[in-house]
């Protein structure tokens, strides 16, 4: 066999180059405590349902609002509003 026609060994690319320090492996271990800020996402099907997942959780969002009714931006602007009104009242 030439040089060339030797097998790669893809599990050797794997292997770490350096052996980290036990802190930084048992943080790895350990591994990020799953909040929804880091743990959530969104995505659209094919279909163009949006959907938003957490943990086991997926609600298809777009099934929440009305295509005749208010759409989210327009909520939104609403919330903002009422919340200025009753700071400024109170």
């Amino acid at each position: 066999m030439s040089g060339k026609d030797k097998p790669v060994d893809l599990n050797a690319c794997y292997e770490p180059i350096i052996k980290p320090p036990k802190r930084l492996l048992k943080e790895w271990e350990d591994g990020p405590k799953p909040t929804p800020e880091n743990a959530s996402y969104t995505f659209r099907d094919i279909d163009g349902t949006e959907h938003f997942c957490c943990g086991d959780t997926n609600i298809a969002v777009s099934e929440h609002f009305r295509p005749a009714g208010k759409q989210p931006e327009e909520l939104i602007e609403d919330v903002i509003q009422y919340a200025a009104r009753t700071n400024r009242d109170s």
